[in-house]
Formats: structure tokens, C-alpha cells, sequence
């Protein structure tokens, strides 16, 4: 059954995937036509539910221990406001968001959160949430004046997604402790679809007031105690294991049915397998583990290996390319090394076929069919038109081939990066061009790309949620933090576009989103190339396959099979 349920599991990833084969195999993408691969998803998820949904007919069973493999400590404990990946790992066990999302049912908002129902006016401009009864850790309630507080005081000045989202906010109404309304002067039906704990964890008020301004000097910062989620910190020991035990004061009495949630650090990610397959971990999420482990992993018995789970932020990587640097200013020399790379190639090569090529900022899957389209400017595999882009802009070959041109890497030191890095290092010098790889750890490498702005080539692990108007951090000159605008672009047109796309009524939104494809692919600064994000669990775990996003899951959900 295992198997037959992977098989099933891996047409999910025809929506735009690249056929998987071998690390260092020939793959050839399939001809995939947005409307089929709409019906090849629909197809696979029913299949998906048919023979492996059927865990909610399990018995659920309490106690134990579940053990999750991270690949690094987090900077803080405060992830309500982080875009850090290793921030959100730890921070969603405590975290408490106002709706969940059904990933089977073209994510449909759930009230299995703090919000026990919704309304949505039909202009789309008043959101009204109404309030369960639920108490945070320390026994005082969560109230609406907490959710007012959360948005106010720290999404909208820390939150990228929100502040697009809520960019026309008008006010934020209380009328009693158990409801909340947003008031928008312009409509955004999207709006809906961004009240996960991923992007709005609510914060008790009466801890976070006095640390609007300099949350990092909260005690709550490094040691949470007053938390909302169906787990609170009990132990951290840095390079080795995050443990978390039930939060006696969560709201459901059902849940967590575990008593103890483990994040387990492990920065290897062969080894991250091999702890899986040992027995030492249950879960292996994705990002965490590598394709290589994954693919060996699926005839591993006991372990089961799935390709969905990211339907919250579907996963793309980014290779951008900093236009602020003087070496790529000129942007045909920024297209040169586009052109010079077969993306395809690559895919197959660094990401064993888990992918697929993308010459616009909106990726290959179904979810964005109807805004998706083929940029004017494409910067696809020619090395023979990169010779000559590079020639005209004044960097010819000397006899040898070589050119007068350096281009540096600053990279994460993990496996993915290292095998990106040196595949791209291989198609550049096949047009003459040099490559010095500076590859750091997180903390440095985040210091030097994204504080000092000092690289010519960088990579960031993004993701997209159902409203590409959150990507503003993306491409917008006004984003400068951590993770944001790796191609260091400084386009007055597509910061204006994004300020205003997400008010707009739905053919004007397409139409503008046309236009902001076009504009930031003709900045010849990035190369997308859409993972799909595999993860793998144990058997003896009840609550999988992880939907939405298996990443930022609380894991209330989880039980251990005796």
C-alpha cells in the first residue's frame, strides 16, 4: 500500500514538474498545457484521498513523542514576524493563527484556529472574525484586542505579506472581546486567504506592548512562556534539540494528542535520511532533506515519501542576480549569464527533476493558470547569444577564451548550494566567464547579502502564496531586510504596480499582473526555478500526508502509533 500510495502521490507532480530521473540523468520536461495540468492535479489529489485520506478513520492516540528533523537553530523564538525558515520551524508549535486551510479543497478557509467563524462582505472590504474562547499560556484570554494589537503593532511593521495585503486598511474595529473587524477602503478578495499562523500569529498583548518598537529586547524573545499555540518551550540546547511539551491552556481539549514535540537539529541532509530510516527521527520535512535521500527513501519500508504538502507557499528558488553590483549594472550582461545556463540541465542535475523551468516570476502551477503568461523578454539556454551579449557589452574572449569578467557566488554552506554554485560555476566558464564561490554559514551569509548588499550572485528559497501581490519583497526597491529583493532591483514602476495590485478588482489585477511579469523578467536579475519540496515521514505517525504546508505546521494534529 505504501508504495502504490507513492506512485499515486508522485502525479501531483506533473503541475508543471520536470520528469524525475537520476541525479546527473537525461530528463525531458513533459509538454504539460496549463488546463491538463489542472486535471492531472485534480486527478492525483483524489486519488491521493481515495487510498492514503483515510487516516481521520483512524483511532487517534495520546501521548508519546514526535520528533521532527530541523537543518539549524533559529535566531529567535519570535517567528510571528520572521521570514527566517528556521525562525518559523520554531516558533509554530507555540503559534496560534485565526484560520487553517483545506489543501483538498482548493485551500478553503477553516475555523480550527483562534477564529470560530468568519464573515467576508460581499465588496470584499469588511472581514468580521469571531472569536472562540481561548486563554494564552499564563491562563489570561485571548482577546480581540490581541489580534487588533498583532496586526497594528507588528504585521503591519514587519510583515511583508501583510503590508501588501493590507495596504488599503482603513481601521481595525473591536467591538467586544470576541470579535474583530478589518475595514479596507479598497476591495481584496485575497485578503482572505492570509490568516494562517505563518502569516498572522497572534500575540498577547500584555506581554509584547512595551516591545513594539525593539521586540528583540523582550525576555519573550529567546524564552517564550506566554504562547497561544498547543505547545510551550520547555528546553533548548543550541546545535542539538528544541523540546516542547502540551500547553495545558490550549483551547482544543482534543488536542495535541502527543505529549512531547522534539525539533532535532541536523544540518546534514544525507544524514537527516539516514535518521529517519534509524528510527531517530519521524518526520524529515521538506528543505530539510535532500532529493537524493528522498528518491532512496520511497523502497524504504516503514517510511512514506510525499510530493504535496506545500500548498500554503508553493516552493520556488530564486538565483538573483544584484544589479547594484557594478559587474551586473549593465543588463546585458546580466542576460548573458541567463542565457548561458541550461535551466532544464540544471534542474535535473542539482534538484534530481524536481522542478521545472520558469522565465517568469509567476511559477508553473495550476493555482496560477489564469494570471500566468510568457514575459515578452526571455532569457532562455544560448550560449552562442551570451557570447555575443557579453561581447557587445565589452568583455570579449581573449585566444584562450577567457574574459575579463569574475563573478562572485555568496552562498549558504549546504549541500543544494554548494552543487547549484558549482553547476553554474561549469555553464559560465563555458562562455568565458570565472566564478569565486563564497560559501558562509546562515548567520554570515545573511550579514553579508542581504545587511551589506555585497554580491554579485546570491540564491534564496522563497515561496509563493495565492496572491502573487505578497511577493512585493520580492522585486520592490523598498524592501531591503532579510530575504528580500535579491536581485537588488530599483524599479519606480514596479513598486507603484505593487502598492495598487492588490485592491484591484479581478480583470484589472490580471492585467496589471501582466504587466509586472514583463517588467521584472526584462530585469534579466533572476533565474526561477520551481521546486517541488518532497518530505518524508514515518508510518508509525498518524495525522499525514502535512497539508497545507508541511514546514509550518503546529503539529496538534499528530499521534504516534502504538
Amino acid at each position: 500500500m505504501r508504495k502504490i500510495t507513492a506512485l499515486l502521490l508522485a502525479l501531483v507532480m506533473i503541475v508543471g514538474l520536470a520528469a524525475c530521473g537520476e541525479s546527473g540523468g537525461e530528463t525531458t520536461p513533459p509538454a504539460t498545457e496549463p488546463g491538463d495540468a489542472l486535471q492531472q492535479q485534480e486527478d492525483a489529489t483524489q486519488d491521493l484521498d481515495e487510498i492514503s485520506g483515510n487516516q481521520g478513520d483512524e483511532e487517534k492516540q495520546y501521548g508519546g513523542t514526535f520528533i521532527v528533523g530541523i537543518p539549524a537553530d533559529p535566531a529567535g523564538f519570535m517567528g510571528a514576524v520572521s521570514t527566517d525558515t528556521y525562525d518559523k520551524y520554531a516558533w509554530q508549535p507555540m503559534a496560534i493563527g485565526l484560520l487553517d486551510y483545506d489543501a483538498a479543497n482548493n485551500m478553503e478557509p477553516v475555523c480550527s484556529e483562534l477564529a470560530e467563524s468568519y464573515e467576508f462582505s460581499d465588496d470584499y472590504m469588511h472581514l468580521t472574525f469571531h472569536l472562540r474562547e481561548a486563554y494564552w499560556s499564563d491562563g489570561e484570554p485571548i482577546t480581540s484586542e490581541d489580534v487588533k494589537f498583532t496586526i497594528e503593532e507588528f504585521l503591519l511593521p514587519y510583515s511583508s505579506n501583510m503590508q501588501n495585503e493590507l495596504v488599503n486598511l482603513e481601521s481595525i474595529e473591536c467591538p467586544d472581546e470576541r470579535t474583530v473587524t478589518i475595514n479596507l477602503s479598497q476591495p481584496n478578495k485575497a485578503l482572505i486567504g492570509f490568516w494562517h499562523s505563518f502569516y498572522c500569529s497572534v500575540l498577547p498583548e500584555h506581554v509584547w506592548a512595551d516591545y513594539a518598537e525593539n521586540y528583540q529586547d523582550c525576555p519573550e524573545f529567546l524564552n517564550p512562556t506566554v504562547v497561544g499555540g498547543p505547545f510551550i518551550l520547555s528546553e533548548y540546547v543550541s546545535g542539538d534539540h528544541i523540546t516542547y511539551v502540551r500547553n495545558e491552556n490550549y483551547w482544543n481539549e482534543e488536542e495535541p494528542y502527543v505529549d512531547t514535540v522534539i525539533l532535532r537539529i541536523i544540518p546534514d541532509q544525507t544524514t537527516m535520511g539516514e535518521a529517519l530510516e534509524a528510527g531517530e527521527i519521524d518526520l524529515a520535512p521538506s528543505a530539510a532533506i535532500s532529493y537524493d535521500e528522498c528518491d532512496r527513501l520511497r523502497d524504504v519500508d516503514g517510511i512514506t515519501v510525499y510530493d504535496i504538502g506545500k500548498e500554503l507557499r508553493t516552493t520556488v528558488y530564486y538565483v538573483g542576480l544584484n544589479q547594484q553590483s557594478e559587474k551586473l549594472a549593465d543588463k546585458e550582461v546580466r542576460a548573458a549569464l541567463l542565457e548561458a545556463v541550461d535551466q532544464d540541465d540544471l534542474i535535473t542535475t542539482v534538484f534530481n527533476g524536481y522542478g521545472q523551468a520558469c522565465y517568469t516570476p509567476i511559477p508553473n502551477n495550476s493555482a496560477f493558470n489564469e494570471i500566468r503568461i510568457e514575459p515578452d523578454e526571455v532569457y532562455d539556454y544560448d550560449p552562442e547569444s551570451a557570447a555575443a551579449r557579453l561581447d557587445a557589452a565589452g568583455y570579449p574572449a581573449d585566444a584562450n577564451g577567457n574574459r575579463d569578467l569574475t563573478i562572485t557566488i555568496v552562498c549558504e554552506s549546504n549541500e543544494k548550494e554548494r552543487m547549484l554554485s558549482e553547476s553554474l560555476r561549469s555553464y559560465w566558464a563555458a562562455v568565458g566567464v570565472e566564478t569565486e564561490i563564497v560559501s558562509l554559514d546562515r548567520a554570515a551569509m545573511v550579514e553579508r547579502v542581504y545587511t551589506q548588499r555585497d554580491y554579485d550572485v546570491s540564491f534564496i528559497d522563497g515561496g509563493l502564496s495565492s496572491d502573487f501581490a505578497t511577493c512585493a519583497n520580492r522585486y520592490c526597491s523598498s524592501y531591503t531586510g532579510n530575504y528580500c529583493n535579491p536581485g537588488n532591483l530599483n524599479n519606480p514602476e514596479i513598486d507603484e504596480l505593487f502598492k495598487i495590485v492588490g485592491a484591484q478588482d479581478e480583470e484589472t489585477q490580471k492585467a496589471t499582473y501582466a504587466e509586472l511579469q514583463n517588467l521584472i523578467a526584462s530585469e534579466a536579475s533572476f533565474m526561477w526555478l520551481q521546486n517541488w519540496a518532497p518530505y518524508a515521514v514515518s508510518d508509525n505517525v498518524g495525522g499525514h500526508p502535512f497539508r497545507p504546508d508541511v514546514q509550518f505546521d503546529n503539529w496538534a494534529g499528530v499521534w504516534i502509533k502504538n
